[in-house]
């Protein structure tokens, strides 16, 4: 993060102190029990791949929003032991956007004579999910949702699973 003096601070180390700073005021005066100290973890170090592998960077982007993202790429310089920045000077950097996965829809079915639940989840068609974040309402929504002819046979097999439906012969 830039500072007005035009510095940078690292947002982490930044917000690790504003923590500290209320847990120790709302402790002196009695608002809290006990007062936490947060630290920052010390990433002099490079971190192993395996130990980066569940870190993903996932952006997801809402139509009708804007999206602005700032990166900086770095790298571990063994010899001074620093993470430096990386030149991008005269490169080319490709970035690829995937569309969002179909929309997956879990139908919850109770049979109120035995109290037991029966689920199925019905995975929707791109065009079906992106006519759903074209509907305003939780109500249009719904309304779609119900006439779609793959959630109507889900919840037919669902109450024919649950007993209040007969299946045909």
């Amino acid at each position: 993060m830039k500072l007005a003096d035009g510095s940078e601070r690292d947002v982490l180390d930044v917000l690790t102190h504003v923590m500290n700073f209320w847990q120790a005021y709302l402790y002196s005066f009695g608002a809290i029990p006990n007062s936490r100290v947060y630290t920052v973890p010390n990433l002099s170090e490079p971190r192993s791949r395996s130990d980066c592998k569940d870190s993903t960077i996932d952006f997801e982007m809402v139509r009708g929003l804007r999206f602005k993202q700032t990166f900086r790429l770095q790298k571990y310089n063994y010899v001074t032991c620093k993470i430096e920045p990386v030149d991008l000077t005269g490169s080319q950097v490709k970035f690829s956007i995937y569309p969002r996965v179909p929309l997956s829809i879990d139908l919850v079915l109770e049979n109120n004579a035995t109290g037991q639940e029966f689920t199925k989840t019905v995975t929707l068609s791109e065009v079906e999910s992106e006519e759903i974040a074209k509907l305003k309402t939780d109500v249009e929504k719904q309304s779609y949702i119900d006439s779609l002819p793959i959630v109507q046979e889900a919840i037919r097999e669902l109450a024919t699973e649950a007993g209040i439906l007969r299946s045909e012969p």
